[in-house]
């Protein structure tokens, strides 16, 4: 038998074929190899068995990840909303104190050049420059 050339293919649960010699067969009849193909056994049975569970941890951690990316994005969105609105209002106070300032900027000159003789034309003048 061991002499022989015989070849025995035989496939697993995950179709990956397993080639075994003539010196293993004639090792698997005398029961050498009993307990490492129990424990291959054991360990396909267990993966199987595990496979709901694994199914399950996977879902889990998706649905964390997402969770927190979700989170993550929510919170990116709600603090450039809250930074733009705070630009907004200071642009917008900033140019209403801008707006005022040069408005009584303006009528004081206006009135400085009325009183004192001037003409307003010359206020425009020397303030274009």
């Amino acid at each position: 038998m061991r002499s022989t050339s015989m070849m025995c293919l035989i496939a697993s649960s995950s179709t990956v074929a397993t080639t075994f010699t003539a010196n293993d067969f004639h090792m698997l009849q005398q029961g050498q190899l009993l307990l490492p193909l129990l424990l291959l056994m054991f360990v396909f049975v267990m993966l199987l068995l595990l496979l709901p569970l694994l199914v399950v941890v996977v879902v889990v951690v998706v649905v964390v990840v997402v969770v927190v990316v979700v989170i993550v994005v929510v919170v990116v969105v709600v603090v450039v909303v809250i930074i733009v609105v705070i630009l907004l209002l200071l642009d917008y106070y900033y140019y209403y104190y801008y707006y005022y300032y040069y408005y009584y900027y303006y009528y004081y000159y206006y009135y400085y050049y009325y009183y004192s003789g001037n003409t307003f034309g010359v206020f425009l003048l020397r303030d274009l420059k």
